[in-house]
């Protein structure tokens, strides 16, 4: 169950995919649950990649680092 959720956060749906996000929270590992929250950081919706940044800074996840800085200093994406 929990890799069809892992699959499912990158559905096309960006329903899907937070609903998907949501129920991994309350069921996967802490390390699976950021990892998924991680693919999240390339979301086209930028309310998602924000929500994304948030979770993972939060939980002070450091393989999100780089692609965090990156987000955050380009001026074109949204964040």
């Amino acid at each position: 169950m929990i890799a069809l959720l892992v699959q499912a956060t990158r559905h096309r749906s960006p329903r899907v995919r937070l609903h998907a996000h949501r129920l991994l929270r309350g069921t996967a590992e802490r390390d699976v649950y950021l990892e998924a929250t991680a693919t999240l950081l390339e979301d086209p919706l930028p309310d998602v990649r924000m929500s994304a940044i948030r979770i993972l800074a939060f939980a002070r996840y450091l393989p999100a680092v780089p692609v965090i800085v990156e987000l955050l200093s380009a001026s074109h994406n949204g964040v």
